[in-house]
């Protein structure tokens, strides 16, 4: 858990290219995906700007993007493990399939619910 809140603020800040103060954790939750994934996926309940909401929701589909390619290798290592099949926003349907992604950990993911603000 300490990881992510560590990892995954300045994994995104660095993606979006927004200051690393406007990307704050919230919370973690688990979420069943164990008919589909077969394991309990950590949801990651993020603040972040809502200038950033629409390049970030593009940016989880594109395996090039710069959030997945951060020089630092433990931020890296768990920006890999976001699973864009989950919808970002509640209520919203996710690209992709239930099988999800997570390349460098297939036993687990992290899934990103973005609530932005102003």
């Amino acid at each position: 858990a300490n990881q992510i809140f560590q990892y995954l603020p300045a994994g995104l800040a660095y993606g979006l290219n927004v200051d690393a103060t406007k990307v704050k954790m919230y919370a973690l939750q688990p979420y069943d995906t164990t008919d589909s994934l077969h394991y309990i996926t950590t949801l990651a309940l993020v603040y972040v700007p809502s200038t950033a909401v629409n390049q970030l929701q593009l940016d989880l589909h594109t395996s090039v993007a710069t959030m997945y390619n951060n020089p630092d290798a433990s931020t890296k290592t768990l920006m890999s493990m976001i699973n864009p099949a989950i919808p970002m926003i509640p209520g919203t349907s996710g690209k992709g399939n239930n099988q999800g992604y997570a390349s460098n950990n297939p036993s687990g993911s992290v899934a990103i619910r973005a609530v932005h603000r102003l």
